[in-house]
This record gives structure tokens, sequence and C-alpha cells, in this order.
């Protein structure tokens, strides 16, 4: 929560504003990684989203609209989740585990192939609840922006030939996650410089 205040009282450049930003955007294309791998195994984990590529004002609706979804409903509800179970395990890295393990219990593809997507899945939740609790709100919510974005129709599509009438999101797409991925190790620097090398002797 000393994230999310800090990011309501406008003060963006903190190191650690922009920390918890690239943790969620690395957390978002790590699990995206995870729900491609089920073309290994022919089952579809993540449907993209086809919808956002029907106009500019879908495009934009779709990407706040569900970020807004995502915090009411996911955040709030992950967070109640795994206090309780925090009250009922006492360890913080259990109740994250059983939070992911409840989450697997409720996808219904878990069921329908429990040796394949089982375990991605459970990889997947267990990373979004351990940023969730060891990160907080701004994490998640550059993350969740960042896996909305890398889930669009544009994106799935890779469609970035100029030619392609579509291939405007797909840049678009790209540039957002790019924009957050740069301010995020940007700011985590605290304006120090990334290598430094005016303290070796000449």
């Amino acid at each position: 929560m000393i994230t999310w205040n800090r990011a309501l009282t406008g003060d963006y450049r903190d190191p650690i504003v922009g920390r918890d930003v690239l943790i969620g955007c690395a957390a978002s294309v790590l699990y995206m990684l995870l729900a491609h791998l089920e073309a290994l195994f022919g089952i579809l984990l993540l449907m993209p989203n086809l919808d956002v590529m029907r106009s500019t004002s879908h495009f934009v609706s779709n990407l706040f609209g569900q970020v807004g979804i995502i915090t009411v409903i996911f955040v709030v509800g992950s967070l109640v989740l795994v206090f309780l179970l925090r009250l009922l395990l006492r360890r913080d890295w259990l109740a994250i585990i059983a939070a992911g393990f409840l989450a697997v219990l409720a996808n219904p593809a878990s069921h329908q192939h429990p040796w394949t997507v089982g375990p991605l899945a459970l990889l997947g939740y267990t990373l979004i609840f351990f940023v969730l609790v060891r990160f907080g709100l701004v994490a998640v919510l550059s993350g969740a922006l960042v896996l909305i974005v890398l889930n669009s129709g544009a994106m799935t599509t890779m469609a970035f030939q100029t030619s392609a009438w579509y291939s405007g999101y797909a840049w678009t797409s790209l540039l957002i996650v790019a924009i957050l991925t740069i301010y995020g190790f940007h700011t985590s620097l605290g304006g120090r410089r990334l290598l430094d090398l005016s303290a070796i002797d000449k």
C-alpha cells in the first residue's frame, strides 16, 4: 500500500513506484509465456480479445474498462482471499500457494486437462498472487494493463505489416508496453546511472 499511496499523491518519480511498475510488466510477460505454452498441448488457456480491433473507441474502452473490472473484482477479491488464508495458515507463502490452488480449481480447463493445464495455471496464478501480496496494487494494475494489451487481438496476430488494416492497433499496443517498461526501468533507477563509470580509476 505504500507504493499505492505514493502514486495517489502524484509522486510518480519515486523509485519504488517505478520498481513496482517494472515488476508488474515483467510478471505479465511471464504470465503470457506460461499461457502460450498451451500451444504445445493444443489447448487455449487465454482467449485473445479480437473485439479491440473493431474501432479506436473499442480499443480504448476495452483497455481501461478491463483494468477497472480487474481492479474492482479480481484485486479486491484476491486481497480478501489471501487475507483469510493468511489468517488460517499463518504464512504468506502458504496463503499464496493455497490461493493459487483455489484459482486452479475454479478454472474449468484445469478439470479437463489436469496434467497439462493444471501446473501451468498454478504457476500463473501463484505468480499473480505473489506480485499482489509482495508488491501491491501498483504492480498488479500495471501488470493488468500490459496483460490486456498483450492479449489483444492485434498483438496476438502480430500483424505489424503497415499494409494490414489493424497494424496500427498492434503498434499502439507495443508502444504502450514499451512506454510502461521504459518508465518503470528509468524511474526505478532513482536518478542513478545504469553503468556509472565515473568511480573507476582511469
